[in-house]
């Protein structure tokens, strides 16, 4: 029976020798950076998860291949979603493939399940990626959460979704299988994240019983913004994906915004 380390020399040498045939997506974080590649039948040939700097080292590393397409999974700024109806491309120009010369434009993704267009920027720190990364295309941490509130079957028909940064976080609701409302709220304490939180209630006139919430990011259950989450409602879930036992994947990741990432394309 051949052992992880031999299964994973082999998924490496098999993308050494297929790249051009495969996609490689990659989900930068502060420390650590996620990486996932696909086949060109779509099935996951691996996962890599370890600090963002070993990624570069050495000249026979994986992101030195040249890949059919790559992807970058960012966290988004200056966010505006329009419907694909109203949308005019001329005025407002898609910008999916960037150089050097263009990091600090906006960029567009089409959200298909909800038929609008998102605009955006990446934050500042993740455009060190987009200097190194030839042809990449960007998919905003925001259009994976509305991919996956769309898709869940709930017996609650209101569903809010929540990122968590360690200076803001993100909020998507979803009211009967459509998009009502996206937007950030800058928040470093527990205490500022409840008063958002009881600002969307009264804004969006939700009730908080009645309302499924999927939580993302920089949150666990038990610390305090989850703690101030619990006072008002039970239904507190965390998006998973099944063990998918890849070759690469460490027992402790947090694979939801790579694999949704995959699952956008």
């Amino acid at each position: 029976m051949e052992s992880q380390l031999e299964l994973l020399k082999a998924e490496e040498k098999f993308i050494q020798e297929n790249s051009l045939n495969c996609k490689l997506f990659i989900h930068p974080k502060a420390d650590l950076s996620q990486i996932a590649i696909i086949d060109e039948n779509n099935t996951i040939r691996l996962i890599q998860e370890k600090p963002t700097e070993d990624f570069f080292r050495g000249k026979a590393g994986i992101l030195n291949l040249r890949f059919l397409k790559t992807y970058l999974v960012v966290t988004p700024e200056s966010v505006s979603l329009i419907p694909l109806d109203l949308y005019e491309e001329d005025a407002n120009p898609s910008l999916h493939l960037l150089g050097e010369e263009n990091i600090s434009k906006q960029f567009s993704s089409i959200i298909d399940k909800q038929n609008c267009l998102i605009s955006f920027s990446p934050q500042e720190d993740q455009k060190f990626w987009l200097t190194v990364l030839k042809d990449v295309q960007l998919i905003p941490s925001s259009k994976i959460m509305i991919n996956y509130l769309t898709d869940m079957k709930v017996k609650y028909k209101t569903v809010l979704g929540l990122n968590f940064y360690n200076d803001h976080f993100e909020v998507t609701l979803i009211e009967d299988n459509k998009l009502k409302f996206y937007s950030q709220f800058n928040c470093a304490t527990a205490d500022e994240f409840n008063f958002f939180l009881l600002t969307l209630f009264d804004k969006l006139d939700l009730t908080p019983a009645l309302t499924q919430f999927y939580l993302w990011g920089d949150i666990a259950e038990g610390d305090e913004n989850y703690q101030r989450l619990s006072k008002y409602s039970q239904n507190l879930s965390f998006p998973s994906e099944e063990n998918l036992n890849l070759i690469g994947q460490k027992e402790y990741s947090n694979l939801n915004f790579l694999i949704g990432a995959i699952e956008c394309e």
